[in-house]
């Protein structure tokens, strides 16, 4: 399975709508997540979610290479454990 080598990071600017903490993953946020009432966005424009137990929303991020190559089955069951944290 093809490993990944760059990931999207959390930078933490409330002014921004980034309340993930810094150098945090972010994932494509779920229907299910919310804002968390921090911002507000339209349906339509999608946000990230960290892949921590906390869930915070993002609106922009950095792609960054990591250190430990990742494979998209790894990152689905990182998303998967933490939702269900929530």
């Amino acid at each position: 399975m093809k490993k990944h080598k760059k990931m999207l990071i959390a930078f933490k600017d409330p002014e921004l709508n980034c309340f993930a903490n810094k150098g945090g993953w972010l994932y494509i946020a779920r229907k299910k997540d919310t804002k968390n009432g921090l911002f507000r966005l339209p349906r339509y424009i999608h946000f990230f979610a960290s892949i921590n137990g906390e869930r915070m929303p993002s609106e922009f991020g950095v792609v960054k290479n990591i250190d430990t190559p990742i494979t998209a089955m790894e990152l689905a069951e990182l998303d998967y454990n933490c939702y269900g944290t929530k």
